[in-house]
């Protein structure tokens, strides 16, 4: 696959990612699984990019990946809150604070 081809890849990814960061049609583990999927395929299919794009390429996907994953942990968050599970939300929580 030559470089054209990978840039035009990692764009499809990088539109797949913040389509289903904008998305709220979704639950959130078909979002983990979706976004698991797009990491895959970047790793593992997308190849190494043009030096030229691909830290502007990965910059894009981090970012969608970042923000999908904050949503993500906001939902858990309110959803241990709300259920009253605040074992489940302090631990969340250390383990956030402590790999951060």
């Amino acid at each position: 696959m030559n470089s054209c081809c990978k840039a035009n890849n990692a764009i499809s990814i990088n539109e797949k990612a913040e389509s289903l960061a904008n998305s709220s049609d979704k639950d959130i583990i078909t979002t983990m699984r979706e976004l698991n999927t797009l990491h895959r395929l970047w790793k593992n299919d997308l190849g190494p990019v043009d030096k030229k794009h691909s830290d502007k390429l990965w910059k894009r996907f981090q970012e969608s990946s970042h923000l999908i994953k904050k949503i993500i942990y906001l939902l858990f968050l309110f959803a241990a809150w709300y259920n009253g599970d605040f074992r489940s939300l302090y631990l969340f929580l250390k383990n956030k604070l402590i790999n951060t």
